[in-house]
This record gives C-alpha cells, sequence and structure tokens, in this order.
C-alpha cells in the first residue's frame, strides 16, 4: 500500500501494525520539471517545489536545504519497506549534490526504492534511466515495460536468449 499522503499512511498503520506501506514524498518536495501538476504549489528559493518555509529565502547550501527536508519527510511516516521517487526529482537531487535513494537507505536501512514514470519515448530517456541505474533504484516504474526491457538488456535478452 502506497501514498503521497502521509496522514493517510500513519492511520493505515495505527489499523494495522504489519502491513507493509510505501511513500512517495512528492506532496511535500519536489523537482518542478514535468507535466505533474499538484501540491505542492510554488517553486521555492532552491529551485523545488516545496512550501515550508525553510525553502522561502536560500539560507542554506541547495545540497544541506535538501538533505534536511527529505529527512524530515522520511521520518514523518512509520516505518515503511518503499520509496517511490519522481524521475525529474531524482535527476534535479543528483544534479544538486544529493542521493535520495543513497539517503534514503542510509536513514532507513533497507528500503525499496521506484522511480516512476520512466518511457523509452520521452524525451530525455536515456539521461533518466542512466540516473535511476547509477543510484541504484530497486524498480523503474514504466508504462512500457518491453521498451524499457529492450532499452536496458542487451539484443536477444538476458544471456543473449530470445524471447519465447
Amino acid at each position: 500500500m502506497g501514498s503521497l499522503a502521509d496522514w493517510n499512511l500513519r492511520l493505515l498503520k495505527r489499523l494495522d501494525p504489519g502491513l507493509a506501506i510505501g511513500f512517495d514524498p512528492a506532496f511535500y518536495l519536489d523537482a518542478p520539471a514535468g507535466e505533474w501538476a499538484r501540491l505542492p504549489v510554488r517553486v521555492n528559493a532552491y529551485g523545488y517545489l516545496d512550501d515550508h518555509p525553510l525553502g522561502f529565502r536560500r539560507l542554506l547550501p541547495t545540497a544541506t536545504y535538501l538533505e534536511d527536508r527529505l529527512e524530515a519527510l522520511l521520518r514523518s511516516v512509520p516505518p515503511f519497506q518503499e520509496l517511490y521517487l519522481r524521475k525529474e526529482f531524482l535527476v534535479q537531487a543528483l544534479a544538486d549534490g544529493v542521493d535520495p535513494v543513497a539517503l534514503a537507505r542510509r536513514l532507513l536501512g533497507k528500503v525499496w526504492v521506484d522511480v516512476w514514470t520512466l518511457n523509452p519515448w520521452e524525451e530525455g530517456f536515456r539521461g533518466y534511466l542512466k540516473a535511476a541505474l547509477a543510484s541504484g533504484v530497486d524498480q523503474i516504474t514504466t508504462d512500457a515495460p518491453l521498451g524499457l526491457g529492450a532499452a536496458v538488456l542487451p539484443p536477444g535478452g538476458p544471456g543473449g536468449l530470445s524471447p519465447g
């Protein structure tokens, strides 16, 4: 069970403490790139979608701000097993000197990380794919699994085997 809404995840964990949950911090902190329109509503002083007062003025180095915000968000939810990151956020954070995948694993221990949504026909696909793989994500959400597989696997499939 995954959600962008921390309040839903806290309630679900109260109702069933053994429930495996996943969290996506994009309601609180995200990159302004892409067509994903919803909360947060403004681009802050650090270049992120973030309505938190910490981002009203640039007071810290960007990496310090980003690490602080991510840590606060990751700790705002009960222990979770899966973290979802939008591809645009992952790439912007890496460019700003913060690897959200490594940070999450350092703070939380074992956590499965999914980057979404990466499609072979999109502009910048190769860059997003390279960033996702280099940061060590465990899963890539796509609308085109065969196209993504073809972009990642050698011709003929794993070990040179042809499908079918």
